[in-house]
């Protein structure tokens, strides 16, 4: 509470001593169950690495598509009076 609050705020506020915290955590394993210690080969990575694999930005844009963008607001709790769509749908 600092040497600034009254007698009547520090009533509640006694510091309460304790060491530094750590943050280690320790799970125990079943040895026994090999199958969670072996290496997984990702089934997409062949796709990926052979150039196969097909991402959103190499589909074509088709002409009736409809892209949406989010613009934040300069004004907080403003209301929307109109919008005007004219130059969006050129």
């Amino acid at each position: 509470m600092g040497t600034y609050a009254g007698q009547k705020f520090k009533t509640g506020a006694v510091e309460i001593p304790r060491g530094i915290s750590s943050g280690k955590q320790v799970y125990d394993s079943d040895k026994s169950d090999l199958s969670l210690y072996k290496d997984v080969p990702k089934i997409e990575s062949a796709w990926q690495a052979s150039g196969e694999a097909e991402y959103v930005p190499d589909i074509p844009q088709r002409p009736d598509e409809l892209i949406g963008v989010f613009v934040q607001s300069t004004i907080p709790c403003g209301k929307i009076k109109n919008i005007d769509p004219s130059e969006a749908l050129v």
